[in-house]
């Protein structure tokens, strides 16, 4: 039976929060995908980290496509809420920061 999360399941809910929680207070790596809307702030952008957690975070300019650093602040529904550290150029699409445990980049 395939089950898919966000459909009620507590169990896979929690194990979900759980997992994104642990990475609050975080830095990683984010590739925008979209913007949802210009504030008085800048762009409200919307991408996903290397493991596929859901980010918003307001950058300056529209990043799409593009590889950011980004700090996670606190859970936002099936996602997290980030700061914005800096923006990874080409040339360093290769390059991380260090990390602290497996899947985390240290701020």
């Amino acid at each position: 039976q395939l089950v898919i999360l966000g459909t009620g399941d507590p169990v896979l809910e929690e194990s979900a929060h759980a997992y994104r929680s642990r990475f609050i207070g975080c830095t990683l790596r984010v590739l925008w995908e979209a913007s949802k809307e210009l504030t008085s702030k800048g762009w409200l952008m919307e991408g996903l980290t290397d493991n596929y957690i859901r980010v918003t975070a307001v950058t300056p300019q529209a990043r799409w496509n593009q590889l950011e650093a980004v700090r996670m602040v606190s859970l936002d529904g099936d996602g997290i809420k980030g700061v914005a550290v800096n923006h990874i150029g080409e040339n360093d699409s290769q390059k991380t920061p260090p990390c602290c445990d497996e899947d985390r980049i240290q701020s």
